[in-house]
């Protein structure tokens, strides 16, 4: 999702929300409830990337590292070292 304008705590909070109200909802196919969670993680540019490439790249990085820190969770990417 791409939010133009928004600054890293807006993009948190709006990650956030999406991420509770898919916790809360939940799915209930033949009428059991099945727990629906979702990990994100996000990236802003440019401060975490310089070109579109970098940026999926970031934040996909974000995401696996939310994934290994136990999922259902929002991280922002991290900020790259620069190079010399």
């Amino acid at each position: 999702m791409l939010l133009p304008q928004v600054d890293e705590r807006g993009a948190m909070e709006s990650a956030e929300r999406i991420r509770a109200a898919l916790e809360s909802s939940g799915i209930h196919p033949g009428g059991s409830r099945k727990r629906v969670t979702v990990s994100i993680g996000l990236a802003m540019f440019p401060w975490h990337a310089d070109s579109p490439e970098s940026l999926l790249r970031a934040a996909d990085e974000a995401l696996y590292r939310a994934k290994d820190a136990g999922r259902n969770r929002v991280v922002v990417a991290e900020v790259p070292v620069p190079t010399v």
